[in-house]
């Protein structure tokens, strides 16, 4: 009978979603969804395939210090903020994470595409490829998302294009 209650009250919110009503904030911010971004784009010298690393105002924008990504926003919603965990894959392929989170505050509006920069300090020739994890977005409309627990929101960078996951 729980089992039947959870799944009545997990489709009554969906549904509820689904045909545009508006929830209860409490209901609405407890929603976890599928991840709210899609990123396209990993490269960890310092420039994306339009060049953006140049274009930065950052001294390290030319020597391949800067960290660039690319995210298309497909929640649907507006997003205010975001925070993400990256890590780096070894010459042994030991995946290690940066002691760092990597945060964005720049909005991102539903469905549009956007390139971030970080300084990476942790470039050197001996990593062989990234993971990015997106760990928490914040909405425009202040409702919050972070990952079910073992939901991976990730991309991947291998510097060996035809290494096999």
């Amino acid at each position: 009978m729980k089992m039947r209650s959870l799944i009545l009250s997990a489709s009554l919110v969906a549904s509820a979603a689904c045909n545009g009503q508006q929830l209860p904030a409490s209901t609405a911010d407890k929603i976890v969804s599928a991840c709210p971004i899609s990123i396209t784009n990993i490269n960890p010298t310092g420039d994306d395939s339009l060049g953006h690393g140049l274009m930065s105002g950052n001294a390290h924008a030319r020597d391949g210090r800067m960290f660039v990504m690319k995210v298309q926003n497909t929640s649907g919603k507006d997003i205010r903020g975001m925070k993400f965990q990256a890590a780096y894959f070894d010459a042994t392929e030991d995946l290690s994470d940066i002691p760092v989170s990597w945060e964005w505050t720049d909005p991102v509006k539903a469905n549009a595409e956007k390139s971030f920069r970080w300084e990476n300090a942790w470039r050197e020739e001996s990593k062989v490829g990234w993971r990015v994890r997106l760990t928490k977005v914040l909405y425009q409309d202040g409702s919050k998302w972070e990952p079910a627990t073992g939901q991976i929101c990730s991309g991947e960078f291998w510097r060996d294009k035809h290494h096999k996951s």
